[in-house]
């Protein structure tokens, strides 16, 4: 059974996915990211790599909030709340 807390935790989830300072974070940080593993010499396996892990965990990151958001809209739903 969905809860209010589902749809709290969802609503604050929402509005981080639509701060403009967290937006520019998420962005800047997979840019800098991207850009250091293309500049990367092909002997550069471990900076390769830990760049990609970089971005990793910044997509899980992103995903994970993106779920949270998703999980309280599908309960606000369920409640039948607007």
């Amino acid at each position: 059974m969905p809860t209010q807390e589902e749809i709290a935790r969802g609503k604050a989830a929402e509005l981080l996915l639509r701060n403009e300072l967290l937006i520019e974070a998420f962005d800047n940080l997979e840019s800098t990211y991207t850009a250091g593993w293309k500049a990367t010499a092909p002997g550069q396996t471990d900076e390769r790599e830990r760049l990609f892990a970089l971005v990793t965990a910044l997509c899980d990151v992103r995903g994970h909030i993106e779920q949270i958001a998703t999980t309280g809209e599908l309960a606000r739903r369920q409640l039948g709340i607007d």
